[in-house]
């Protein structure tokens, strides 16, 4: 619950990785985060463009990262 309504918003984090050339782990991490609006959930595609992802990233700090871009309450 990301806005403090007591309905249910999503966070996704998803961390990727495949092998690239000669077999070599290639690591990407991504992030997407929907929030519920009257008729359903919508991506916020704007947020990565300030807040991109990286390796240390967790679901809690992308979660302030939201409130702070959003203006709610820590």
């Amino acid at each position: 619950d990301i806005d403090g309504d007591g309905m249910k918003d999503l966070l996704v984090l998803a961390r990727y990785s495949y092998s690239g050339l000669d077999n070599a782990l290639v690591v990407q991490s991504d992030y997407k985060i929907y929030y519920q609006r009257t008729g359903g959930f919508i991506e916020d595609t704007e947020i990565k463009k300030q807040y991109p992802c990286s390796e240390e990233d967790t679901v809690s700090g992308l979660v302030e990262k939201a409130r702070a871009y959003w203006g709610w309450k820590a």
